[in-house]
C-alpha cells in the first residue's frame, strides 16, 4: 500500500518512467541513479520491487532494461503520475467499496482517494446485487466531496456516470449513453455501472463513495453486455481507461447536471416499467407483483429523480427505490420534463 503525499512520485514511478522512455535500451545503474537523483542501491531496490510486481525488467553487468512489449495495463499507484499518493491498490479484496468505506471513516482520508483492485471476491451492484468481477475488468471506487444536502446525493453518482460515458466515448469512438439510475450503455448493451454509498449527518452528506465497474477486456454475456475490447477490436489498457475517467471527472463542470445527463441519456421517450428495487432488473423480471407501473420515461429532474409519465400524471421516482425496464423501443414524444 502506497501512502505518499499527493503530488509526490515514488522511486518506482521515477524509475519506470525513465526505463519506458528508453524504449527497451539497456542503461547502467549509475546512469539511472544520476538521471533520477538517487543512489544505485535505491535504483536496485526499486527495480526489484517492480520485477516482483510483474514488470519484465532484466538486469546484468551492463545495466537495466524494460521489455518494451510490457505494455501499460497496470493499476499500481506508481502508474498514475502526480495522483500516485491518492491511490490505494489491492491485488484482491472483497469489494473496493468496502475499502473505500473504511478509508472514509478514517481521519485524514478525504475526497480524492481512489481505491482500485485487480480482483473482487464480492463485488456488488445496486440493491445488493452481485457484480461479476471477471479478469480483465476495471473495478475502482472514489471518495468524493460531501457536504451537499442528502436529497441531492444522487446527482453525485450521475456526475460519475457522465464522466465514465464521456471517457469511453472518446476512447472507443462510439456513442456511449447513461441509463437511470446508474448504468452506462453502448448500443443497448451494458458496458459499465456506478454504485454510490454514503453516510449522512442530519440532513447533509458526511462522505460519499462511488464504485465503478467497467467491462474493459473481460468476457461478458453477448446478449446484454459489451466490453471495450469487443468495440475497439483489441485489448485496451485499464490504466488508460481509468486515467481518462479521472480526467473527465476532474476537468468538467456541469452548470446544469440534470440537463447534461438528459442529453446523454438512453431511452428518453421510451415506454418503461417501474420495478421495485431489489426485485428485478432489465435483464430478468420476476412474476411476484414487483412491477409498480408503466409509462413514458421523460428523463431526470434537478434532484436526479426519474420522471415517468403515466395515465395518472408524472411520477417522480427516487434513485434507489426502483429500476426502470425499457419495454418498448418505439419512442413517444416527451412532454413536461421538469
Amino acid at each position: 500500500m502506497v501512502n505518499e503525499p499527493i503530488g509526490k512520485q515514488s522511486t518506482k514511478a521515477l524509475l519506470l518512467s525513465r526505463l519506458r522512455a528508453l524504449g527497451g535500451e539497456r542503461v547502467s545503474g549509475e546512469t539511472l541513479a544520476g538521471d533520477i537523483g538517487l543512489s544505485r542501491v535505491a535504483v536496485w531496490k526499486a527495480a526489484e520491487s517492480l520485477r516482483t510486481a510483474g514488470y519484465p525488467i532484466d538486469a546484468d553487468e551492463q545495466g537495466y532494461r524494460l521489455d518494451p512489449a510490457a505494455g501499460d495495463d497496470f493499476l499500481f499507484p506508481w502508474e498514475f503520475g502526480p495522483r500516485e499518493g491518492r491511490f490505494r491498490h489491492w491485488t484482491e479484496t472483497s469489494s473496493t467499496m468496502d475499502r473505500a468505506r473504511e478509508l472514509a471513516e478514517q481521519r485524514g482520508s478525504g475526497p480524492g482517494i481512489v481505491v482500485v483492485a485487480e480482483r473482487q471476491s464480492a463485488g456488488r451492484g445496486r440493491a445488493g446485487r452481485h457484480w461479476e468481477s471477471a479478469d480483465g475488468g476495471l473495478f475502482f471506487s472514489l471518495l468524493l466531496p460531501g457536504g451537499m444536502p442528502i436529497q441531492r446525493y444522487a446527482l453525485t453518482g450521475m456526475a460519475v456516470q457522465l464522466a465514465v460515458a464521456s471517457a469511453l466515448s472518446a476512447l472507443l469512438g462510439s456513442r456511449v449513453s447513461v441509463r437511470w439510475p446508474n448504468d452506462v450503455y453502448v448500443g443497448g448493451r451494458k458496458i459499465a455501472g456506478v454504485l454510490t454509498e454514503l453516510r449522512g449527518e442530519a440532513d447533509r452528506v458526511a462522505w460519499i463513495a462511488a464504485g465503478v465497474g467497467v467491462n474493459v477486456n473481460n468476457a461478458v454475456p453477448a446478449d446484454h453486455a459489451v466490453s471495450c475490447r469487443e468495440l475497439a477490436g483489441r485489448p485496451l489498457s485499464r490504466r488508460s481507461v481509468l486515467l481518462s475517467i479521472l480526467d473527465e471527472l476532474e476537468g468538467r463542470e456541469h452548470a446544469d447536471l440534470a440537463a447534461a445527463w438528459n442529453a446523454a441519456a438512453d431511452g428518453i421517450g421510451e415506454r418503461v416499467e417501474l420495478i421495485d428495487a431489489g426485485h428485478g432488473d432489465w435483464e430478468k423480471r420476476g412474476s411476484n407483483g414487483e412491477v409498480r407501473t408503466s409509462g413514458i420515461f421523460l428523463g431526470i429532474d434537478c434532484y436526479g429523480r426519474s420522471l415517468v409519465r403515466t395515465g395518472n400524471g408524472i411520477m417522480k421516482v427516487e434513485a434507489g427505490t426502483a429500476s426502470l425496464v425499457h419495454i418498448c423501443r418505439q419512442k413517444d414524444t416527451p412532454q413536461g420534463v421538469a
